[in-house]
């Protein structure tokens, strides 16, 4: 069978590098696009919530290495699709827990661990929420034109156990299911039955390796080869991809050499403390530095890039 596609298609960012503040990853993309770029935004459906420090304490935190997310509405949604005309949130990434409970559950948990591991996960129920609040559906169902939903396989599950995907399917956008531990597996039970797009996430390789599986593993399976839309990338710990680095050179050689059904957007799925220290036109520099160098090395946003240049 011969795929359609080798490579990346395009390349986006999430807004994982802007937990304080989402609305500047729309800037960036809307100036970029403005020069040709074509990066779409995967936005992390943070909420508003009243437990935040006052202004002048959340700097303090942030400069800490703490950031603290503000929180997104549907009225910023709203505005931000009349502001940043040329940025299309293209997905919005749900929660990591499916219902209170379950997030509830993680932070028990983790205070049987350490104290950081119960502070992480309480900032997850406290900012993420869960998926069935319907908060994330909201901000999707608010983009223009309507964003897809990104979701982890076992938030997706949960849907499944408790017979309710159809508000999932029926709320109008299309689903990416997320997996970075077994895709394979993933694809056969959750994917391909509901017929949906598959999101890889190979920002955590540490993942993959408990899986006893390489990425040359699963970039070579004919499912992820088939249902594959999206793929989040980063190094170990949501650290960016350096060219230099000879783990982010295999790791884009590598999906430079796979063919897919569906054209695939790379989305920059990097940490919040990326852009540290880093100025409004520092940022713009990185990001600009980041897309053409990825389009460089993949075969259908080289040509891309090089008719760009003349």
């Amino acid at each position: 069978m011969t795929r359609k596609y080798e490579g990346l298609a395009s390349v986006g960012i999430t807004t994982g590098a802007y937990l304080l503040n989402p609305k500047d990853a729309l800037a960036i993309a809307n100036i970029l696009n403005q020069d040709g770029f074509d990066v779409d935004v995967q936005l992390y459906a943070f909420k508003k919530t009243l437990l935040l420090p006052p202004t002048g304490l959340q700097t303090k935190i942030y400069q800490k290495g703490l950031p603290l997310p503000t929180g997104i509405s549907v009225q910023n949604i709203i505005e931000w699709n009349d502001k940043y005309p040329q940025t299309n949130i293209s997905s919005v990434h749900f929660p990591f827990a499916h219902n209170f409970r379950q997030a509830l559950g993680w932070v028990t948990h983790a205070s049987k661990d350490s104290p950081m591991s119960n502070l992480h996960h309480f900032a997850h129920l406290l900012y993420f929420g869960w998926a069935t609040d319907n908060h994330a559906l909201s901000l999707a169902q608010a983009a223009r034109p309507v964003s897809r939903i990104n979701i982890h396989q076992d938030v997706f599950k949960r849907y499944i156990d408790t017979g309710t995907v159809a508000q999932l399917t029926q709320a109008g956008p299309n689903l990416l299911i997320e997996d970075s531990t077994n895709p394979p597996k993933t694809i056969a039970e959750l994917v391909r039955p509901f017929n949906l797009g598959f999101t890889l996430g190979l920002d955590h390789l540490d993942h993959l390796d408990t899986a006893f599986l390489t990425v040359e593993d699963v970039l070579a399976d004919p499912g992820v080869q088939q249902y594959t839309e999206a793929i989040h990338l980063s190094l170990p710990d949501h650290q960016p991809l350096n060219p230099r680095d000879p783990l982010s050179d295999k790791l884009l050689s590598l999906i430079a050499n796979t063919p897919f059904d569906h054209p695939v957007t790379g989305y920059l799925d990097y940490g919040p403390y990326t852009l540290k220290g880093l100025s409004a036109s520092e940022q713009l520099i990185f990001w600009r530095n980041q897309v053409e160098w990825i389009r460089s090395t993949q075969p259908q946003t080289r040509e891309k890039l090089k008719a760009f240049q003349h």
